[in-house]
């Protein structure tokens, strides 16, 4: 099989699709059991941060955690259409075309073959392409005219969740963890907040000194800066002395001296 698919003489095997479509299926399930058993720590961690003030850095843990939310959430959609294609498994091996009921789900397995951790469903790209042609599964990996599953292709995207939503996020942790947290101020009116990422963190949640912990030191107070260094006056000869007891002047330089490298 190796040597036909490195000439290019390898055909559609309905004994390929199949198994690799129940065991895409199966380790989407696995990996979303994994992900959710991560998601529960992680709020308990963002729940934390927010208990701490460290609200700039449990943002950022909650786009992670949107995002596992978001692939959680692909997968099942996908697990499903791997069940699909597998029970239509010899409709597929009996049409020379493509079904048009099972065009979007042979297109969005195509499309997130490439995107997601499963590496049984890139064999199952590979046998629709063999049964269907390269003009197709070129046009489902570039999702052309939208044939994809228009969900998965969200959730398996690569842009950052709306500022909205991880403010939504953030209540709802800590109002699961008994955090107390007032939503803050982002200066975005209602449009931008449900279109808009999350700006960037400005380090207001840094605090001040936090190695030493001696933040009473600056009490609010501006801290005097050091001196500019002065180099020292320089003794010159004054060429107009008497040469026998020639007087010397003090003259202070024009510029700071130079310090060595």
């Amino acid at each position: 099989m190796g040597f036909l698919r490195a000439v290019g003489l390898e055909r559609f095997r309905v004994s390929k699709l199949k198994p690799n479509l129940k065991m895409a299926e199966q380790r989407f399930g696995i990996l979303n059991s994994k992900k959710t058993n991560l998601i529960k720590t992680q709020k308990r961690d963002i729940a934390a941060l927010l208990r701490d003030g460290k609200e700039e850095k449990a943002r950022i843990r909650v786009e992670h955690l949107i995002r596992m939310d978001f692939t959680i959430e692909a997968y099942e959609l996908l697990g499903l259409l791997c069940e699909l294609l597998h029970e239509r498994a010899a409709l597929v091996a009996s049409e020379d075309d493509c079904p048009g009921d099972l065009r979007e789900a042979m297109c969005t397995l195509i499309w997130a073959s490439n995107r997601c951790e499963v590496p049984e469903l890139k064999e199952v790209a590979l046998q629709l392409e063999l049964k269907y042609g390269k003009e197709f599964a070129a046009d489902a990996k570039a999702n052309a005219k939208g044939c994809a599953n228009n969900r998965v292709v969200h959730k398996l995207g690569v842009a950052p969740p709306s500022a909205e939503l991880v403010l939504r996020y953030l209540g709802a942790v800590a109002a699961e963890h008994n955090v107390d947290w007032t939503e803050p101020e982002l200066g975005l009116d209602a449009e931008s907040l449900s279109t808009q990422a999350m700006p960037g963190p400005s380090g207001f949640s840094v605090p001040v000194a936090p190695g030493s912990g001696l933040e009473e030191a600056y009490d609010g107070r501006p801290i005097a800066q050091p001196a500019v260094n002065v180099p020292p006056p320089v003794a010159m000869v004054n060429p107009n002395a008497n040469p026998i007891a020639p007087v010397v002047a003090i003259v202070q330089p024009d510029a700071p001296l130079a310090r060595p490298a």
